[in-house]
């Protein structure tokens, strides 16, 4: 069993990560700004070690890290270089209310404003299978030593996506394409 701290254990990724882990039977340590908000609280009842603090607060992260294993098995292991995850465009952030962020205009407007035209197969992964990636990583570091993993589920054409979540949405919306070099 691996006893693991994860830093921003309530946010997509790492809260992703964080889920994993205890799904697969380990411990987590997770360092959280606000231990009794709903996020926290559902770590917890799946069996997570809440600390209460920040990244600017060297106590919490000293006592959150106590015991943990993850840099010792990186050390442990004799790793040079760590692995470089980089996780593709994440589906999620194509929801509605988190896609006011990245595509401002869609909203408001019902314009997908996008540099890719309507056939360019953009990549797309799921918070929680960075997270499965992120586990296999820390379980297995030597397997790991050195690699660069994109990390993508899916390759789905850019107009679809978006007649994928105007039905989700229930929004009529229009891509256009900005510069259109890319297809």
């Amino acid at each position: 069993m691996v006893k693991a701290l994860i830093i921003g254990a309530t946010g997509r990724q790492d809260g992703a990560t964080a889920r994993s882990l205890l799904k697969a039977g380990h411990e987590v340590h997770a360092l959280v700004r606000t231990p009794d908000s709903k996020a926290a609280q559902a770590l917890k009842a799946q069996g997570a070690v809440l600390f209460e603090g920040n990244t600017d607060d060297l106590d919490a992260i000293k006592a959150t890290m106590a015991g943990t294993a993850g840099e010792e098995s990186v050390r442990s292991a004799g790793l040079k270089y760590y692995p470089i995850l980089r996780p593709h465009e994440i589906m999620s952030n194509l929801v509605l209310r988190l896609a006011a962020f990245q595509f401002p205009d869609m909203t408001s407007t019902g314009v997908w404003n996008s540099a890719f035209t309507p056939g360019f197969r953009n990549q797309y992964i799921d918070t929680e299978d960075i997270g499965c990636v992120a586990v296999a990583d820390l379980l297995n570091p030597e397997g790991w030593n050195g690699r660069e993993v994109e990390i993508v589920a899916e390759r789905v054409p850019v107009g679809k996506v978006v007649e994928l979540v105007s039905a989700a949405a229930d929004k009529q919306l229009s891509l256009r394409t900005l510069g259109g070099r890319r297809r």
